[in-house]
Order: structure tokens, then sequence, then C-alpha cells
């Protein structure tokens, strides 16, 4: 695939509710396999601006730096997020990110 096509496709995709993080997830590695020689830095953006804004939020909080502790982050915060949904918050083990806050710890 075309360079220009593949980084096109990249900043395009979005994660949808229809989709979830996982398949999101999946679709977004395979692409950015395509695109050899891309920052980091820039992946892990175009990866956060795909989410759901209610994700996305939590994810930049988190301070992750590769692409694999975001991907990671975003699917402990969806789960988080669906289970609070469906009421099952007293059993549910929080994200990392909120974890680390609960205990008073700070992400690099």
């Amino acid at each position: 695939m075309e360079r220009s096509i593949a980084r096109a496709k990249l900043q395009a995709l979005h994660c949808t509710e229809a989709l979830g993080v996982e398949k999101y997830n999946e679709a977004f590695s395979q692409l950015v396999g395509q695109l050899p020689h891309l920052w980091e830095e820039d992946i892990v953006e175009d990866y956060i601006k795909g989410l759901p804004n209610s994700i996305a939020f939590d994810v930049v909080k988190a301070k992750t730096h590769t692409l694999l502790e975001t991907q990671k982050e975003a699917a402990e915060i969806e789960a988080f997020l669906s289970s609070r949904a469906k009421g099952a918050w007293r059993t549910l083990r929080f994200p990392s990110a909120y974890s680390r806050e609960w205990r008073g710890e700070r992400s690099t």
C-alpha cells in the first residue's frame, strides 16, 4: 500500500462502540505495520485521536509513551467504563492509571 494512503487510513481510523478498542487496536497496529519510520510519539497521538473522548481523556491522563502501553490502557479503561455502566463497579479492578493515582503515585 502506498505510504500516503496508509497514513490517511491511519488518521481516519476511529474507534466506535460497534468496533470496540480490541478491534481498533488490531486495525491500527496493522496500518502502523505498513508505515515504517514513524515516530512513536506521532503514532500514539494518532491512536489517541481515534479513541472516543470518554476513553481518550483517561488515556492521556495515564501519560503512556508507547503504542503498546497506550493500547493496553485504552482497553482497561474501556473495560472499566463498560463494567461501571452495567453496575458491576464493586468487583471491578481499576485500570492502572486509576490505581496509580489511588496509591498516590504519578505516571512518568
